[in-house]
């Protein structure tokens, strides 16, 4: 049976850690491209890239709320990421990168109480896992959230997985969000309301959406936010 320490384990062990069910099949295409465009243009072919301009599966547009101002690596949908290893990274996942986008505008949604403004895109940047850094902390709806709950319920160290290095790529940024979830969760349930000073004051954590719940989902499919701009969602892809 497992417990609640094995239970966290597996989810720490997913940080930037996706799926990707069509790895071997991606990388089979794209055997001995070097030019990343190519590449790009070679997985949309064989059907691997979601939201091609040939194809419209929704991976890369999530609802009708959202402009189609996909941009990967600062480049266009069509002309795709910088590397090759960026078009294997996206091709090789669609549910996940489907997931994730999803994922990502339901926590601005969630956001919405606190000041976030409607979400208006999702980009994607590619690289190695220890190149990941997030500044979604920095977010000011997503501080003002963080803010009210401290105010709310008293923070309580990180959950520490055992025999796990809470150092990797991701894990501490997962780690203060699960702990903020539970907190949430905790005000829910003993009916707590937003402190005064921090809008929306008086109402009920139970009556609004767990923001932290959101961004929970993000990371358990594996990737995670980069930043927040101008309401666009920048997702980070692992090459390795």
């Amino acid at each position: 049976m497992s417990t609640d320490s094995d239970i966290l384990a597996l989810r720490v062990r997913t940080v930037l850690h996706p799926k990707r069910p069509r790895l071997a099949e991606a990388r089979a295409v794209v055997a001995g491209v070097t030019d990343p465009e190519e590449a790009w243009r070679a997985l949309a072919v064989w059907g691997l890239v979601p939201g091609a301009p040939t194809r419209d599966d929704g991976a890369y547009r999530t609802g009708a709320s959202l402009r189609p101002s996909w941009m990967i690596d600062g480049a266009t949908l069509q002309k795709g990421p910088g590397t090759v290893d960026g078009a294997v990274a996206l091709a090789s996942d669609p549910s996940g990168i489907a997931q994730a986008a999803l994922d990502a505008q339901e926590w601005l949604a969630r956001l919405g109480p606190w000041g976030a403004e409607a979400p208006t895109g999702v980009h994607w940047r590619t690289g190695p896992r220890h190149t990941f850094k997030t500044q979604a902390l920095a977010s000011a709806p997503w501080a003002a959230a963080l803010g009210a709950l401290d105010a709310g319920v008293r923070p309580e160290a990180p959950p520490n997985p055992t025999g796990l290095d809470p150092r990797g790529p991701g894990v501490r940024a997962f780690l203060m969000d699960l702990e903020a979830s539970r907190r949430w969760a905790r005000a829910s349930t003993e009916g707590l309301r937003v402190p005064e000073g921090h809008p929306p004051q008086g109402s009920r954590f139970g009556a609004l959406p767990d923001p932290f719940g959101a961004l929970l989902a993000l990371w358990d499919v594996g990737y995670g936010v980069v930043s927040v701009a101008e309401g666009a969602v920048v997702l980070f892809a692992p090459t390795d």
